[in-house]
């Protein structure tokens, strides 16, 4: 599920089918020092790659919407607190072509890339 500020500046929210590819990008570089081998200079990226379907036509004409917004939330639960059972936790879009498949022959679909927006490793 999904929290998001739309084209109107009104908050609002989507939930939607999702099969979700989580991928780790590691980035570092190697030195030698004193003929042993270290990493340097590492950077970690973890990224979910998304495709929400199957969608009715409504929100396919809404889909670009979801994926342009300047706020952007991910609604996930949090076990830990009773009295606030949801965690609102900021998020980035990182790539979205907003290509919809609408064919006779399946059902409509979009595909986006969304990570968290702090750099720290997300652990729930």
């Amino acid at each position: 599920m999904f929290f998001l500020r739309n084209c109107f500046n009104v908050w609002d929210f989507i939930a939607l089918p999702l099969k979700t590819t989580a991928k780790t990008d590691l980035d570092r570089s190697t030195a030698v020092f004193n003929g042993t081998s270290q990493f340097y200079d590492q950077s970690v990226e973890k990224t979910y790659e998304v495709e929400a379907g199957p969608l009715t036509s409504d929100e396919v004409e809404w889909i670009d919407q979801l994926l342009t917004p300047y706020d952007f939330f991910c609604i996930e639960p949090d076990a830990t607190n009773p009295s606030a059972p949801y965690i609102f936790t900021p998020i980035l879009i990182t790539n979205s072509p907003c290509e919809v498949h609408n064919a006779d022959d399946g059902l409509n679909s979009v595909k986006f890339t969304w990570r968290y927006a702090y750099n720290r490793p997300y652990i729930r």
